[in-house]
């Protein structure tokens, strides 16, 4: 057991890893998108176009 955990925890933590990065990068992409909604005065546009991209993100990791 201690020897195949040995194995597979580069694997694991490289997935770990690339898991982070993939949910920062689209935290980031969903806070420019709705920043820049706001900034050109459509506030209501941009909570709507926020919470549906934070559902479609949460739907894909949860699937």
């Amino acid at each position: 057991m201690a020897i195949a955990l040995i194995i597979l925890l580069p694997l694991l933590l490289w997935l770990g890893i690339t898991v982070l990065w993939i949910g920062a990068g689209l935290f980031a992409g969903t806070f420019v998108y709705f920043f820049l909604l706001y900034l050109l005065g459509i506030p209501l546009l941009a909570a709507a176009g926020g919470i549906a991209v934070a559902l479609m993100i949460w739907a894909a990791l949860l699937r």
